[in-house]
């Protein structure tokens, strides 16, 4: 899984659907950390989203993968004390 960097945090393709532990476990705290690039990120506000979207987040080949294994929910989060 590849968290993909957004204008305010991250968003994270769900190609298991929404009923996966770990997402349970973030949407239930409501917080998690990220490791990208080798920088940890806070982040918080999670919410699934349709990954239409949030398409654009993503590279050309993420993009098509997507598609082709018809992913179509994502979890976008925000950099804690980012101002909503």
């Amino acid at each position: 899984m590849t968290a993909a960097a957004t204008a305010d945090g991250f968003v994270i393709a769900l190609p298991y659907g929404p009923n996966t532990d770990w997402l349970k476990n973030v949407l239930a705290s409501g917080s998690a950390t990220i490791v990208a690039d080798g920088a940890t990120h806070e982040v918080d506000r999670p919410e699934v989203v349709p990954t239409s979207a949030v398409a654009t987040a993503f590279s050309s080949a993420d993009q098509r993968a997507h598609r082709m294994f018809k992913v179509g929910q994502c979890l976008h989060v925000q950099r804690a004390g980012t101002p909503t």
